[in-house]
């Protein structure tokens, strides 16, 4: 059976592409987009990892405050992707958090990848905030 698609490191994926006529044009977001000459295009998805240094500043229950890890989706037009005033914030494009309470710290050299899912299910918005700050300090008390 093959890996799934999102098990394939991302720069095994980029030369297979490459080595096809597809050629980078930008990225939008987290996702590369490579175009053929004869038009085709494809975008490859290049979030899921982060460094292990940084999972380990997340990870783990033996913080005083909660930790989550936020992923913004930032358009290639930033300038107009969020306004703010004193009383809020608006984002025109979506955020997906999760929290890496439960998971355990990595023992391997700082700057490896490690692979975190970030559930679309986790969309950042006033209820999950509101659950993110009432349900944490319960777990710690737990």
């Amino acid at each position: 059976m093959s890996p799934a698609l999102s098990d394939l490191p991302i720069r095994k994926v980029t030369r297979v592409i490459e080595s096809l006529g597809f050629a980078y044009v930008r990225t939008k977001g987290s996702h590369a987009v490579y175009r053929h000459p004869d038009g085709r295009a494809v975008v490859i998805p290049q979030h899921g990892h982060r460094q292990a240094r940084h999972f380990n500043e997340l990870a783990g229950a033996d913080f005083a405050l909660p930790r989550f890890l936020v992923l913004v989706i930032v358009p290639d037009d930033w300038v107009d992707y969020a306004t703010a005033s004193p009383d809020s914030v608006h984002l025109k494009y979506a955020a997906y958090w999760r929290s890496l309470r439960d998971d355990d710290r990595v023992n391997v050299a700082p700057d490896t990848k490690v692979r975190v899912p970030v559930p679309r299910a986790n969309l950042l918005n006033v209820d999950a905030l509101r659950a993110m700050m009432h349900d944490e300090p319960k777990r710690r008390e737990a």
